[in-house]
């Protein structure tokens, strides 16, 4: 069953530094953020809720 996420939040500053990466990284950020829309439990990614001053937001990563 799909997680699907509805609301994702992105930072002045994230928006920046995202538009300096070279293309080809942000080509496959852009596919990691797709996957995590669709389905934030996606196996390809490891998500995870955040701690602290962030609870309540959630994150993810890919081994590389």
């Amino acid at each position: 069953m799909a997680h699907p996420i509805l609301k994702v939040h992105s930072t002045s500053e994230f928006e920046k530094s995202f538009r300096k990466l070279p293309v080809h990284i942000q080509g496959l950020a852009t596919k990691k953020d797709k996957w995590f829309r669709l389905d934030a439990l996606d196996t390809r990614l490891h998500t995870h809720k955040l701690k602290g001053e962030l609870e309540g937001y959630w994150s993810y990563y890919e081994d590389v």
